[in-house]
This record gives structure tokens, sequence and C-alpha cells, in this order.
């Protein structure tokens, strides 16, 4: 989470000569989107810090796939992963009392 953060908010306010980690991002997302689509919806409330960062990587990836243009692949696929991940974050929940 941390790392796509950190790379979604580099390509928003600093883009000039960033490259695109789409394979080892995906590579790491993949995993937990489907844990999070595997299992059953658990109860409990949402963490602040997995809702907040979910909010922000689809806010950053509104900004980054117009900005790089759709004719870019890899800020697609980037794209793509990030809004994977911003859903995976949102499915989870707090641990139980």
């Amino acid at each position: 989470m941390l790392l796509s953060v950190h790379i979604a908010l580099g390509l928003v306010f600093d883009p000039r000569y960033k490259d695109f980690l789409f394979a080892p991002l995906t590579a790491a997302i993949v995993p937990f989107a489907t844990h999070s689509l595997a299992m059953p919806r658990p109860k409990g409330t949402r963490g602040a810090a997995e809702r907040s960062a979910a909010t922000v990587l689809a806010l950053a990836v509104i900004y980054i796939a117009p900005n790089e243009g759709f004719g870019n692949w890899q800020s697609l696929w980037l794209c793509a992963a990030l809004l994977v991940l911003a859903f995976s974050l949102v499915r989870v929940r707090d641990a139980p009392d």
C-alpha cells in the first residue's frame, strides 16, 4: 500500500522522468485482490489508513490517466492496478474484538 501511494503521488506531483512500475506492482497487487475477492466480506469497521489510502489512489488515478494520455498502455495498466488495489483496500476491515 505504501509503495503504491508513493508511486501514485510521485506521478501526480512530479511526473517528469518517472518510470511506470506496472509489473512489480501488478505482482504485488494480484494476491491481495484475489484474497479480498475470494474471502467473504468480514464484519467490523473500516480502517482509517486503508480508507484514506484507497481515496488517495483513486484520486491519483483520476489525474494520472488523462495526464499521461490514453495511448500510453503502461500508464493505463498502472492505473488499473492502482484501482484494483484501492478496491481491495476498501474491503479491508478491522480485526474483530
